[in-house]
């Protein structure tokens, strides 16, 4: 039997870069014999890359899909922008975290509950360089961003769904 066509979300407030990294990937695509179509209706882009069986549907979103919507996600990548200041940043981490807890709350009425992968992408680090600022004084600051993020999405008051890693 076919395996279903998986679904990921990228979830972010506008402005944090969602559709730049959707975007990024289209233009990335032709490199990895892949193709990236938006389909306006559904606001949904589908992925398909050679030699694989299936495309994978993405989903640009803000935390407003519904929870029929929602419950089908296979992964999750949130879109940070570090140039936020802390308070800001703390906020749309908090609203992140509270969307994560829907999902996985819907996900465990509807089936089966498992780990969903969460990949943090971190964005707009060029943002943190300041002019004067050296490369290791630049790569600090997006550092001490990371690690700032991190330890907000792992606080222990959290629950296991919004355990996740960051990368950059």
């Amino acid at each position: 039997q076919p395996m279903a066509t998986p679904h990921l979300f990228v979830f972010g407030p506008t402005g944090a870069g969602k559709t730049a990294l959707l975007d990024a990937l289209g233009d990335l695509a032709p490199a990895f014999q892949a193709e990236l179509e938006h389909d306006m209706k559904s606001d949904a882009y589908h992925l398909r890359v050679a030699d694989m069986p299936h495309e994978v549907t993405v989903f640009d979103c803000e935390g407003k899909q519904v929870p029929e919507t929602r419950v089908n996600a296979d992964a999750i990548t949130i879109v940070v922008d570090v140039s936020l200041d802390d308070a800001r940043l703390h906020e749309e981490l908090e609203r992140f975290a509270s969307w994560l807890s829907d999902v996985a709350q819907t996900r465990g009425k509807r089936i089966e509950t498992g780990d969903l992968p969460i990949y943090v992408v971190l964005n707009k680090c060029d943002l943190l360089f300041k002019r004067g600022d050296t490369l290791k004084e630049w790569k600090a600051k997006v550092d001490a961003k990371k690690s700032h993020i991190e330890t907000l999405l792992r606080r222990p008051d959290r629950d296991r769904a919004t355990d996740a890693r960051a990368c950059a």
